[in-house]
């Protein structure tokens, strides 16, 4: 992949990322759809990585942000 469009998909996920105005807290999950894992962490370190189902582009999985209350 050429540096200057790998640059672009950096910039266009930082800006979804900052229009989200989200703050993470000392516990979270994240999901990286593209990469397919999940990722549970604690302070500035990953306790768990999970490989996870995601979407397909003619069904794309939805971008959500929760507070998790349960896991099973």
């Amino acid at each position: 992949m050429p540096v200057a469009r790998r640059v672009r998909q950096l910039a266009a996920s930082l800006d979804r990322l900052s229009a989200m105005d989200f703050q993470f807290g000392q516990r979270y999950v994240v999901v990286n759809l593209p990469a397919a894992f999940a990722e549970a962490v604690v302070g500035d370190k990953v306790v768990r990585r999970h490989v996870v189902q995601v979407g397909r582009p003619d069904r794309p999985s939805p971008t959500l942000t929760t507070f998790i209350t349960t896991v099973n």
